[in-house]
């Protein structure tokens, strides 16, 4: 007891943590008639929550630190770029801690990123189903000029291009979970001095390679189902140590249902330590014995509701944070806390002297259950030392804080 009491009073001597009180929700359509007038009024650590339907426009985050969050069910919140640019463009530096959650984003145009144009910036795309758009070089995503960004749980499909559905130039994002099929150029393309993660990704039935890499590009492969791609599926580029290639059994792709069938290939073979903490319908990952592979995490059978849904029953009564699973841990664990009510909510992990090591998330979050992952990186994606480390999780006026272990 004298040593968890220690413990408890040296992090909040050592921690000083910025407040999240401030932080706004703005609305749209009901304050803001549009997205991007939303996106103009908000200061760093707002978010703008977006209800149903089609907003024709082509918005800028405009280097701002927000959560950009689509509150329909998957596919009811469209932007459409109505054919005249990209339709959501990064290109003020935006971090990881610059989200867009959720949103259908169809009808970009430009030649080096259709759907989602990123220069420069590293912004955390999340859940997002990227169809219907064009480009020169890269029909859905394009990434260029250092970008980290984060590609996570995003059904990418039906996009057109000469050269890719993403495409990756000098950056080295990770691209985590995702379902990219059916695109008319390869699916992921990598060239220049690229580093890119691409992990428990499907990618099947595009008209180029699955993955294409080019010039001094060094794409990090890991359990990707590589299928039936055109071209072929690798060029210049040997198959990651677990990649595989096995029809990945949708339900019916013909029809954009890439829910997967019981006996796919696909289901609880995924590697944890990539797999984002929710799968792209608000599931939380595994739903079954392991994580899968791509954007939707297969269930056996019954009804299973987001988890926004389900918490929307029956909040938690307390503001609780559990211990992280697993711990120790190498490289991944889980933070996982409840919240009684919708609040601003700040995860951070510092180090055994109180130094910030990285802010994981800051945003607003509605009641119930939530879990975010650390991968023992630091805030310029270096992985830490192992040794002790310390997570706050503040919420509102509250905080709490926990130790882990990491070790190599």
């Amino acid at each position: 007891m004298k040593t968890k009491s220690f413990l408890c009073t040296l992090i909040s001597c050592l921690i000083t943590l910025s407040t999240v009180t401030d932080a706004t929700i703005r609305r749209v359509p009901t304050q803001y008639a549009t997205i991007q007038s939303a996106i103009s009024a908000c200061s760093n650590g707002d978010s703008v929550f977006v209800a149903a339907g089609i907003y024709t426009e082509n918005i800028n985050l405009q280097g701002k630190q927000i959560l950009l969050r689509a509150t329909g069910k998957p596919g009811e919140v469209t932007i459409d770029g109505n054919h005249s640019a990209s339709t959501v463009q990064f290109i003020s530096g935006e971090g990881n801690l610059t989200i867009l959650d959720g949103f259908k984003i169809i009808n970009g145009e430009n030649s080096y990123g259709g759907g989602i144009y990123c220069s420069g910036s590293s912004p955390t795309i999340r859940n997002c189903i990227i169809t219907g758009n064009h480009g020169f070089y890269h029909g859905g995503v394009g990434l260029f000029s250092g970008s980290s960004a984060k590609i996570l749980n995003c059904i990418i499909y039906e996009n057109t291009a000469v050269q890719s559905a993403v495409g990756i130039d000098n950056s080295s994002p990770d691209v985590v979970n995702c379902t990219i099929v059916a695109n008319s150029g390869s699916g992921v393309f990598c060239w220049n001095a690229s580093n890119p993660i691409i992990a428990n990704n499907i990618l099947a039935y595009n008209g180029g390679y699955g993955v294409y890499r080019h010039d001094a590009a060094n794409p990090t492969l890991r359990k990707n189902n590589v299928y039936a791609d055109t071209a072929g599926l690798y060029y210049n580029v040997a198959a990651g140590a677990d990649d595989f290639s096995s029809d990945p059994l949708f339900v019916s792709a013909s029809q954009a249902n890439f829910h997967l069938r019981a006996s796919s290939p696909c289901i609880s073979v995924g590697l944890n330590f990539y797999a984002p903490p929710y799968d792209a319908e608000g599931h939380i990952r595994p739903l079954g014995d392991w994580f899968d592979i791509g954007a939707i995490e297969e269930y056996d059978g019954g009804t299973v509701v987001s988890v926004q849904e389900e918490n929307s029953y029956s909040p938690p009564r307390d503001f609780t944070v559990s211990p992280n699973y697993p711990n120790p841990f190498n490289p991944t664990t889980f933070i996982e806390y409840s919240l009684p009510r919708e609040s601003n909510v700040s995860v951070k992990v510092f180090d055994a002297k109180g130094a910030l090591v990285k802010t994981l998330l800051f945003e607003r979050q509605v009641a119930g259950i939530h879990r975010t992952l650390w991968d023992a990186t630091n805030a310029s994606g270096s992985l830490v030392s192992s040794g002790t480390y310390f997570y706050t999780v503040e919420v509102d006026n509250s905080q709490q804080a926990r130790k882990m272990i990491f070790l190599k």
